[in-house]
């Protein structure tokens, strides 16, 4: 009977565990798109190896500089990711203030 609790122990379909193959892809950083249009983020994005995603909801703020153009991405510019892994990002919206 194989051991259930050794790192290599038998996985559905006979296969080792995913993180057994941890560093056959090279991460990149995140591209640094904020501030951009979202045409161009998603160019830069994309360039960089990533799918971008518009998060449908847009990122409120004061900051007027960023209304209308990229204010967020998840994850954050210069982090490691794997390339096709997803960049996702807020569109800068005025924040409503009472």
């Amino acid at each position: 009977m194989p051991d259930m609790n050794s790192a290599k122990a038998p996985q559905p379909g006979g296969y080792p565990p995913a993180a057994f193959f941890s560093g056959i892809d090279t991460a990149v950083l995140v591209p640094d798109v904020i501030g951009m249009a979202e045409a161009d983020a998603i160019a830069a994005i994309t360039a960089a190896g990533f799918v971008p995603e518009n998060t449908i909801y847009p990122k409120l703020t004061s900051n007027n500089s960023l209304w209308g153009l990229v204010a967020e991405t998840d994850p954050i510019a210069g982090a490691e990711a794997l390339p096709g892994s997803t960049v996702l990002y807020s569109i800068g919206a005025e924040l409503q203030q009472n």
